[in-house]
């Protein structure tokens, strides 16, 4: 199958702020969309990951204390957000796995032991992915020292049967995305060419459907906009069309990259403009910060808290040491920014603040536990 490749550049654009230290007391912010909302926020208290309900109306955001959703002992090795779902996959010290699918709608969470028929002292899982009846987990298996086997597992979860089926493939799966009733497989040839490479199975049957070579040192595969599959690197990504494979280049100028490799956290709007957290770098004390890359324009905006708070808020009334989430509330046009406090102790705070052209601090809410994802209802 041929593809095609289109090259752009990209420049992005960084927006400074202007807010003054009297526009952040409460009340000072008229919102132009007011709506009822609500949140759904992972927190990571130290001992496990726990989640509370928020309710966002307008300027007011009330907290549900008896809203208990999930509750783990531990960070997951792997993991996968989409579909109001969170998925997760850990490894315990007995050689067993242990895959849990919660469901933010209210359905009860799923429990599996996906790699039962397996000895798991010589499985490592290296990418997940869920659909509203599927699980899929991208694993190896050692059979001795010399010799590695590559699979990637179907499982369906909304029966008791829990059927799995398993795809061989020649190259260690690294990446999952799912567009169009297709699954992106990204790979990695490990025993020859080190290059990273695309296997396309269709997820109503599981046959792989077409498989393509790739530029070296991919770092991320995730699902964009309108469908489009982009494998992003450290200078440019890729974005390929779903249907057609046809493929569409956007190199980065430097100092423009917008570097999404890095973010543990991406949220789009209806528009396809996408909500993630990326480094500071150059544009920030913080080590973290929030941005949002606009796709159609090839350009990115971001939010540094200098730019829309004043040193005495960050380091001594919010005691900001780092951003650890980013989400948005299109009901009511806010970017939602999780973080965690310098204090001791596990905790942190969600920011809210209204996104470019005129950005501006809205409200605060301190949290028992650093933010770890959020869900916006």
């Amino acid at each position: 199958m041929k593809t095609y490749r289109l090259y752009h550049i990209l420049w992005v654009l960084l927006f400074v702020a202007c807010s003054k230290s009297e526009d952040t007391s409460e009340n000072s912010t008229e919102l132009q969309h007011s709506g009822k909302s609500s949140y759904t926020m992972l927190l990571d208290t130290g001992e496990a990951i726990s989640s509370i309900d928020l309710e966002a109306n307008g300027e007011l955001l009330y907290v549900h204390a008896e809203s208990l959703k999930v509750s783990t002992t531990s960070k997951p090795e792997i993991e996968f957000f989409g579909d109001n779902k969170w998925s997760t996959y850990t490894a315990s010290g007995d050689c067993k796995g242990e895959l849990q699918i919660f469901d933010f709608q209210g359905n009860t969470p799923v429990q599996l032991n996906p790699l039962k028929d397996l000895n798991d002292c010589k499985i490592s899982v290296h990418a997940m992915l869920h659909t509203n009846s599927k699980v899929y987990l991208g694993y190896e298996y050692r059979e001795t020292p010399k010799k590695t086997y590559y699979f990637i597992r179907s499982i369906g979860y909304n029966n008791n049967s829990s059927e799995y089926l398993d795809i061989p493939l020649d190259k260690k799966p690294v990446g999952l995305a799912l567009a169009n009733q297709r699954l992106f497989v990204l790979t990695l040839d490990l025993e020859q060419t080190s290059k990273n490479a695309l296997t396309i199975l269709d997820s109503t049957t599981d046959l792989p459907v077409h498989s393509t070579e790739l530029d070296s040192n991919a770092r991320k595969i995730f699902k964009g906009p309108q469908d489009q599959i982009i494998v992003s690197y450290d200078d440019h990504h890729t974005a390929i069309n779903s249907q057609t494979l046809a493929e569409s280049l956007t190199k980065y100028g430097t100092g423009t990259e917008p570097n999404f490799n890095s973010a543990t956290s991406m949220n789009f709007d209806t528009s396809g403009k996408m909500y993630y957290d990326m480094p500071g770098g150059p544009h920030s004390s913080y080590p973290t910060i929030s941005a949002v890359y606009d796709f159609d324009k090839n350009s990115a905006v971001l939010y540094a808290y200098e730019n829309f708070m004043t040193e005495e808020e960050r380091q001594f009334e919010y005691q900001i040491e780092n951003t650890t989430v980013v989400s948005y509330d299109s009901t009511n046009d806010l970017i939602l920014i999780g973080y965690k406090k310098s204090i001791q102790g596990h905790k942190g705070g969600l920011i809210r603040i209204k996104p470019a052209p005129q950005p501006k601090f809205v409200d605060n809410t301190d949290t028992d536990g650093i933010p770890y994802a959020i869900f916006v209802n």
